[in-house]
């Protein structure tokens, strides 16, 4: 069923950076990295009404409504159409020919095979609209809608808004600087010094740090990448207690309370347990939706940022120089990507290819919008696929909410042995345990402009109060420089601080501008970096967490040979 569509924004120009950055990723894993799913339809809904929905999701987003121009000597161009038409495939399941017993199952089963179909196979982005719908019916009634988009079309914050819009079915106008406006500001001289701004900080940062080389992996398997997921209610409960302290201790750092630094803190003092590497050269993954123009829109605009993170000392003091360290590269996580490449092969050059660490977390949780996950009674950990198809050396997703987190890791075997990815992930709630329980007698208060209180209870009971921080107390330039130069033990940081008007001069930071980290798949939840805890949902019960430490520390061990 072909449907037509007809929308605002028509033109062509250059790739943002957010696309290119996307288009890099894509070309060398040669795959449209696509992110969709299936969702049941309600009952008595018709093809008409699948079909009104893929007219609006065409219509109102220009980057839905893109295909790509081949370059000879460069990155393709992008041209945005005003108009169109596309085709809804309808899938009928002949409830008859079901086998007994299988009753619904025989549509969602149809539908799953269709979902992955549409994964399996690459968009072509010069001759295909970026978007594959289905409806499945059965009985005459459609039951499942099949949706599926490439990357280059949105990434998860970008998702999150769509649904929401799709579902309100908003008619008010598209906000925030679409596609080929971003990339028209990002040639304008503002643009051009973020640019040279974020390049400096790589640079800098990846010329200063220790050697960050890992150890040959002891387990080089086939297939080459393997997918494991780890289910846990006991780690985000243990982050935001052990926030809380840091928060106790640093008060003077609005971001103390928000458990975000405390995730990326134990990441790394857990990578530094496994591989010996106590500096860690981090890649994360920031939505960018705190610059000015970008809070609206659907078009991705994630990169990575470097987040350089010293793990010596306690494990507040990592989460101390994780703030920092973090807030510099959400500031610095936005450039050009074919730029960035050549800085980091200059350093390979000259420092060697280990300095190309492709270490990578996405927190990418915004609250559980974007993806719900289990609730198991005690953490689970599972291997759920593997292939040889190119992926990432070491990646994380983080998806959930404050009460309930899963963390798929994406591991070549090449880099490090499965069995030490998973030890990593169990590290990580060992560590989170540790340190919480360690503030099982802390109270921490952090003053902010509005007095709002938020409380959270430890393990035995204690209560650590968080005063809220106002959106308009949001960070401007002035406040990411403080943050940068605060940064304990990075020298390198103080150059981010000097260059403090970059941010200002690009006019990026929104006026109520919360810094997050997140994107798109793998490569989105919602990391304050800044801002103070939201008053109403900081409340975090952590009750079961002492209880935890000891199911914990049985099940973590430091990696052995074979």
């Amino acid at each position: 069923m072909m449907v037509t569509f007809e929308g605002g924004g028509a033109g062509s120009g250059p790739l943002s950076w957010g696309q290119l950055d996307i288009w890099v990723k894509m070309s060398a894993l040669g795959q449209s990295l696509a992110m969709g799913g299936v969702r049941p339809l309600p009952d008595g809904a018709g093809v008409e009404d699948v079909a009104d929905e893929l007219r609006y999701l065409m219509s109102r987003y220009e980057s839905m409504r893109t295909r790509l121009v081949p370059s000879v000597d460069g990155p393709p161009l992008q041209v945005v159409h005003g108009h169109g038409e596309i085709d809804l495939e309808i899938v009928d399941v002949a409830i008859g020919d079901l086998d007994a017993g299988a009753g619904e199952c025989g549509p969602a089963e149809v539908a799953a095979q269709v979902e992955a179909r549409y994964l399996a196979v690459p968009f072509d982005h010069v001759d295909e609209w970026p978007v594959r719908m289905a409806a499945v019916r059965a009985g005459g009634v459609c039951r499942y809608a099949v949706l599926v988009m490439s990357h280059l079309v949105l990434d998860g914050a970008g998702a999150v808004l769509m649904m929401a819009e799709t579902d309100a079915r908003t008619a008010a106008p598209v906000q925030g600087h679409p596609a080929l406006e971003q990339a028209r500001r990002q040639a304008l001289p503002a643009g051009v010094r973020q640019n040279a701004a974020a390049l400096r900080h790589w640079d800098t940062h990846l010329r200063a740090i220790p050697d960050p080389r890992v150890p040959p992996s002891r387990d080089v398997r086939s297939p080459r990448h393997w997918t494991g997921v780890l289910h846990s209610t006991t780690l985000p409960a243990a982050l935001r207690v052990a926030a809380l302290r840091a928060g106790s201790e640093v008060a003077a750092l609005r971001a103390g309370s928000e458990p975000a630094p405390a995730l990326l803190a134990a990441f790394a003092v857990a990578f530094a347990q496994v591989t010996g590497v106590t500096v860690v050269p981090l890649r994360l993954v920031s939505s960018n939706r705190f610059r000015a123009g970008f809070a609206d829109v659907v078009c991705p605009v994630s990169q990575a940022g470097l987040c350089v993170v010293d793990t010596a000392g306690d494990f507040t003091a990592v989460v101390r120089r994780t703030q920092g360290a973090a807030l510099a590269a959400y500031k610095h996580a936005y450039y050009n990507r074919l730029d960035l490449d050549a800085v980091i092969a200059a350093v390979v050059a000259d420092r060697g290819p280990q300095f190309d660490l492709d270490v990578s977390i996405n927190d990418r949780r915004l609250g559980g919008a974007l993806q719900d996950v289990p609730r198991p009674e005690r953490t689970e950990f599972a291997w759920v696929g593997s292939q040889d198809e190119p992926s990432s050396a070491l990646f994380l997703n983080v998806d959930g909410s404050d009460e309930a987190m899963a963390i798929t890791m994406y591991i070549d075997s090449h880099f490090l042995a499965p069995a030490d990815g998973e030890a990593l992930l169990w590290a990580m709630e060992a560590i989170a345990v540790t340190a919480a329980a360690a503030a099982d007698d802390a109270a921490a208060t952090v003053t902010a402009a509005d007095g709002a209180t938020a409380t959270a209870t430890a393990a035995d009971g204690a209560t650590a109060t968080v005063i809220a921080t106002a959106a308009s107390d949001a960070p401007v330039a002035g406040d990411a420089a403080a943050g940068d130069a605060a940064a304990p033990g990075h020298a390198a940081v103080a150059d981010d601080a000097a260059a403090a008007g970059d941010v200002a001069v690009a006019g990026d930071l929104a006026a109520d501008a919360r810094i997050t980290a997140t994107s798109g798949v793998p490569a989105t939840a919602d990391v304050p970096a800044t801002a103070g805890v939201a008053g109403a949902g900081a409340g975090v019960a952590a009750g079961d967490v002492g209880e935890a430490a000891a199911d914990v520390e049985e099940r973590v061990v430091a990696p052995t040979g074979s």
